[in-house]
């Protein structure tokens, strides 16, 4: 045993211990005798022997009424339920709405089949709506069939188009009447039908095919209205709607500065907000006093756009995702073009074989197409043409008539966005880069191709130009996916289409563009035609050989013949920008045979699944998967990696449900931690007990509470729940997300916890996993140092078990900073009348540091004199007490000059504390540095931010190598390591793009994040970006010089730099060291001027001076060290200078100091503090815990309890 939990005992809601957790058992109360292997059934009948069954109950019967559904299934379909159905057959008994948005296979209409009769065995009314009459009939005989193998006598109506007068008459006449079970309508029955339907209620209705669904606009209202809500519920949704659009309005012109200061909220948003509260309120009093029928939507893809479909989000907690998958599973590569390109195009599809699809370039079109296809027919090779809307190549392609086919690289044609034949297309072939052509006099505009065109000109604009550039491109961006523009828009894409010809009549961006790295630039006479990369086509044409279906993403091989490299270097940067793990490599390095043998098994397990061969190994192929990471943002940016995600609220939690084809993944954050030491037992929250003379120590924890009125944040339990500091009952409750992360644990095959990777992260992991024990199958914990879409899912195929050493290294920290921080503050509170003040282990040495500092910078003067020489030379000196030297109308003599070439390294790349002494320069305090990294960590942009390693990972160099290869040659490139591997990695960006690309990027929506990034963020990630940049790059070689100056009475040093000689990474970063005039040894320098001045000797300390303090002098850690700083100023025992953001102790400080320091001053030494440290650090790699803990508390008990007042 580790812990005690109060109120997490699944069965009693008493205290529980963190080995009964883990084991799936319940408290010592409830089960004297831990079981081995428990199950929900064993654990019920050993309460129910003793009487002691409690909610318990409700667990067991959800399990045994999903048991006898997962039973009746078997009997009905014939074979097992799969586990996606198993958890949306779990959702449906637990009385949930949910949409699905999944591939084609995972068996959504054969759930809505079986779930719609399982209700009709409850005496339950259902209606499934397909889009289609066939659907209506297949759906009417399945369900006929499942109801004979139950042996159940359901009456269903069926109603479609295709029956004659007399079926339709006798349907029409039971639905009025409502004699039936189930009901299977079109959806276009559903919107020409209403009025018949409107007074039925349904407990329960299945919409297959979200799309065919929503283009009767009004079908969302209808549905509602079916499944029990009135007219003035739906008004009430409509209104919250209205205001919750009027308060985004209000706040995001009240956004509120990071750095503190007034919320800026206005009472109209303070209006809003309560009559929101208010419409909320009403329709939760209506659902808890009436009970609604449940809805399920299903489709395998989803646009479902517009405000009814967020009705749905308002009244039934849920949002319809997409089913469009930002994944891809394609091996890139290229070959150069040889002499003649059909027979070298012949031969890669020989070796490729069947199943291709082939891309000629747009500018050489459908006459190109059509002679490849009769080259390849004459070597044997069945080929076909697809052209404008001609498909009948398509169906013989399908068929196996012929083995590839033919067409144009256009973002709208037929074979790059018109075909889905996952088991059959294997490869892609381009036969030159895809592109666009822009002929500057001809050009009409087209909306894609001036986007394409103006994302690769914005690098050759500067100023109005980019500005007007990034505009554009946002617009464009907006009409993209329209299907319709207005005649204002068709003018606005004139006066694009002007400002770019524009452009081209100026000779020096004609000059810029034949420079350019990533565009080709050719003249016809004299037309000028430019071409630009068509990263889009490539997209959408590689996508049709790697598709999502019921266990993965179809692998694929993508083969470009080289006609360009700078487009090839340009279709692989704008790649990048979407996918940064793209990775384009030559054809020649790839085992054909074995690619393409993983290709085939990936088709015929898509085969085997669309002609319904399923196997037991079949079904194990998708799980359902609960993700629980801590933060919202991170959330919202691991779901933006597969697609746009579903979004459903469980209880307090947003979730956001996503598939990877293998698995369906639930995202969730926690908030952080979700529990915390008590301080109303035990020692400061930690029980104490001693057998055979031995200390034992349990630390005792209850969930945070934190009052929404006032931010308080508080631990220990109050009947009734109220603020113990403003008294408000406005509290938020971790205990409520529990609550709903166990009812989410309970519905999936596994649960995967991907907190942060330190040991914070770890300890919440295990709070979380104790607490999701007894409902969870597997939990397993994955570890990832930066948010992206390659570390995510190398993090969930390479999940691990929650390290306990790691765990233990908190509790130790936790229980210290608790125990002294309790113990010396309550002499505090004692002391000075006053229970807002606090003490800490490293806090207190930190607040010396800070006042002797102070103390030194009052006391101690010097005397520095500046000597301006003639030449412009600065010479500066301090001069000793009392020594006036005369240096006016003087000169200098230049008594000794060395010159020597030296190699200057680069600076490493940015650790925690470093990063918050660099930020402290710009402006930043800790705190708020801190979180701006936590932000741009969240969104994906940089690794993690709490470290103390400068390795650099193989996947940072490659970052470095591409970005410097492209701005300033592979010259400069120079790879470091700088540290060995380890655990975490320095602080660096997560892809090769700068922050001014960055900030265009984001300005034109080509890269979205999960929050909006302020200009102190960009400001920060340049930091970082070129910090990171510049050290991989090659040393500066320059010529430096040492001169000794000297007067009769001084004598001066002058040092720094004459030129540089070779360039590295001063050509990203300033050089550390001063430029200088040349000086030559026995020159006289005549004094221009003289400044004398008293100045103190020690300068104040700035936040991150101190922060590099910690580092240097090894006490805190990366996930404290902005937090001792933000305590010091909270609890006003520093102030800090408005100017210059310097340190200086307040009164209270030096009292406090002063009183901590002699009391207590070898419980707060800065060596007992190391030595400390060094401890605790030892547990992470397996020290004995609780030795430890036994030190720290005879050691304070001790010396606490010793001293008087």
């Amino acid at each position: 045993m580790r812990a005690l939990y109060l109120g997490l005992c699944p069965n009693c809601g008493g205290t529980i211990s963190d080995e009964r957790l883990s084991s799936g058992n319940l408290c010592e109360k409830c089960l004297p005798e831990p079981l081995e292997n428990p199950s929900a059934e064993r654990i019920a009948r050993a309460l129910e022997e003793s009487g002691n069954i409690k909610d318990w109950a409700r667990v067991v019967k959800l399990e045994k009424k999903c048991r006898e559904a997962e039973e009746k299934f078997l009997r009905a379909t014939g074979f097992s339920v799969w586990s996606a159905q198993r958890s949306w057959i779990k959702r449906v008994l637990k009385k949930q709405s949910f949409s699905i948005v999944a591939p084609t296979g995972m068996g959504k209409s054969v759930f809505g089949t079986f779930a719609s009769l399982l209700m009709a065995l409850e005496n339950k009314r259902s209606y499934i709506l397909v889009p289609t009459t066939t659907l209506v009939t297949q759906t009417l005989r399945r369900i006929q069939d499942f109801a004979v193998r139950l042996n159940a006598d359901v009456p269903i109506v069926a109603y479609h188009s295709s029956m004659n007068s007399r079926e339709k008459h006798t349907a029409l006449e039971k639905i009025n009447s409502g004699q039936y079970s189930v009901l299977i309508t079109s959806t276009q029955f559903l919107a020409k039908n209403f009025e018949l339907l409107s007074n039925q209620r349904f407990h329960f209705v299945f919409v297959d095919d979200v799309d065919a669904f929503l283009k009767a606009s009004k079908n969302v209202e209808r549905v509602l209205t079916l499944i029990g809500f009135p007219d003035y519920i739906l008004e009430t949704a409509w209104e919250l709607l209205n205001f919750r659009t009027q308060m985004a309005r209000y706040l995001l012109d009240n956004q509120t500065d990071k750095k503190g200061g007034a919320s800026g909220r206005s009472e109209k948003i303070e209006e809003i907000i309560k009559h929101i509260e208010y419409l909320e309120e009403k329709i939760e009093n209506f659902k808890k006093t009436n009970e609604t029928g449940l809805l399920v939507v299903a489709s395998a893809t989803a646009k479902a756009e517009g405000d009814r479909v967020r009705l749905l989000r308002e009244l039934l907690g849920f949002e319809i995702g997409s089913g469009k998958s930002s994944l891809r599973n394609v091996v890139d590569t290229y070959v150069t073009i040889e002499h003649d390109i059909l027979e070298q195009l012949s031969s890669i599809v020989s070796k490729l074989g069947k199943g291709g699809l082939i891309f000629v370039p747009v500018d050489q079109g459908t006459e190109l197409a059509q002679e490849i296809a009769k080259h390849l027919n004459q070597k044997g090779v069945p080929a076909g043409v697809v052209v404008h809307s001609e498909k009948k190549d398509i169906e013989r392609f399908e068929k196996g008539e012929l083995d590839v086919l033919v067409g144009v690289a256009t973002y709208y044609g037929l074979l790059v966005r018109g075909i889905d034949l996952p088991h059959i297309v294997r490869y892609v072939v381009f036969t030159g880069v895809p592109k666009f052509k822009f002929n500057v006099e001809l050009e009409r505009p087209d909306i894609l191709k001036l986007m394409s065109v103006l994302e690769d000109l914005i690098d050759l604009l500067t100023g109005s130009e980019e500005k007007k550039a990034e505009r554009y491109i946002e617009f464009l961006k907006g009409l993209a996916s329209r299907e319709r523009i207005h005649p204002k828009e068709a003018l606005k894409l004139e006066e694009i289409a002007n400002f770019i010809f524009k452009l081209f009549e100026k000779p020096d961006f004609i000059a810029k563009l034949g420079e350019s790295k990533f565009l080709s630039v050719e003249r016809n006479g004299n037309r000028l035609c430019v071409k630009i990369p068509d990263v889009r086509t490539y997209i959408q044409a590689t996508g049709r050989a790697s598709r999502l279906f019921v266990g993965g993403v179809t692998k694929g091989l993508s083969v470009i013949m080289l006609d360009d490299e700078k487009l090839l270097k340009g279709l692989t940067r704008h790649m990048r920008w979407y996918y940064p793990e793209f990775n384009l490599i030559p054809l020649a390095d790839v085992d054909i045979g074995s690619l393409m043998h993983e290709i085939d098994t990936d088709r015929k397990r898509v085969r085997d699944i669309m002609e319904s061969k399923v196997t037991e190994h079949t079904r194990d192929l998708v799980k359902s998967s609960l993700f629980i990471v801590e933060s919202p943002n991170k959330a919202r940016t691991i779901a933006s990696f597969f697609g746009q995600p579903t979004r459903r609220k469980v209880g307090n939690v947003l979730t956001y449900e996503v598939t990877a084809g293998d698995k369906i993944i639930t995202i969730v954050a926690t908030g952080g931690h979700v529990v915390d030491l008590v301080t109303n037992e035990g020692y400061h929250g930690v029980l104490v007990t001693k057998k055979d003379g031995i200390s034992r120590f349990y630390p005792v924890y209850d969930t945070i509470k934190r009052c929404r009125s006032c931010g308080y944040q508080f631990v220990d339990a109050q009947d009734p729940l109220v603020c113990p500091r403003c008294g408000a009952e406005n509290i938020v409750n971790s205990a409520d997300t529990l609550k709903a992360l166990i009812e989410l644990a309970s519905e999936v095959d596994e649960v995967l916890i991907g907190t942060d990777p330190d040991i914070e992260g770890e300890k919440i992991a295990w709070d979380v996993a104790n607490t999701l024990k007894p409902y969870a199958k597997t939990i397993k914990r994955t570890e990832f140092h930066e948010v992206t879409r390659h570390a995510i899912i190398k993090a969930i195929n390479e999940a691990r078990e929650i390290s306990l050493p790691k765990v233990e290294a908190q509790l130790v920290r936790r229980i210290e900073d608790r125990w002294i921080g309790f113990g010396l503050s309550q002499k505090l509170w004692k002391t000075f009348k006053n229970n807002r003040l606090s003490t800490g282990r490293v806090q207190t040495p930190v607040l010396g540091w800070i006042i002797e500092r102070y103390n030194k910078f009052l006391k101690e003067k010097v005397e520095t004199v500046v000597v301006f020489l003639e030449n412009g030379v600065k010479l500066s000196a301090e001069l000793e007490p009392d020594f006036k030297p005369t240096l006016e109308d003087g000169e200098v003599f230049v008594s000794a000059v060395k010159l020597e070439e030296r190699e200057l390294q680069p600076p490493t790349p940015y650790i925690t504390a470093t990063l918050l002494r660099d930020a402290s320069q710009i402006g930043f305090p800790a705190d708020y540095a801190m979180n701006l990294a936590q932000d741009l960590f969240e969104t994906g942009l940089i690794t993690y931010i709490r470290t103390d390693s400068t390795h650099v990972s193989n996947v940072g160099v490659e970052i470095a190598k591409e970005y410097i290869s492209e701005k300033h040659g592979i010259e400069y490139f120079f790879p470091r390591k700088w540290a060995g591997e380890g655990t975490h990695e320095c602080i660096r960006p997560t892809r090769p793009i700068d922050a001014i690309k960055l900030q265009q990027l984001l300005q034109t929506k080509t890269l979205t994040t999960s929050q909006k990034l302020s200009p102190d963020h960009l400001k920060l990630y340049e930091m970082i970006f070129r910090r990171f940049i510049a050290s991989q790059m090659t040393p500066t070689q320059v010529l430096f010089q040492e001169a000794v100056l000297s007067t009769k009475e001084l004598t001066f040093e002058y040092k720094g730099y004459l030129q540089i000689i070779k360039h590295g990474w001063n050509l990203i970063l300033p050089l550390n060291i001063p430029k200088v005039v040349k000086l030559y040894e026995g020159n006289q320098i005549k004094i221009a001027s003289v400044k004398r001045w008293f100045s103190p000797k020690y300068q104040l300390f700035s936040q991150g001076d101190v922060v590099e303090l910690m580092k240097e002098r090894k006490i805190g850690r990366p996930s404290t060290y902005s937090k001792i700083v933000k305590v010091l100023l909270e609890r006003l025992y520093v102030t800090e200078t408005k100017k210059r953001g310097k340190l200086i102790p307040t009164e209270l400080g030096v009292k406090v100091y002063d009183y901590v320091s002699k009391k207590f001053a070898q419980l707060v030494s800065e060596e007992r503090t190391r030595q400390l440290e060094a401890e605790m650090d030892l547990v992470e790699n397996g020290a004995d815990y609780q030795a430890i803990l036994n030190e720290i508390y005879l050691e304070l008990k001790n010396m606490v309890e010793s001293q008087g007042d």
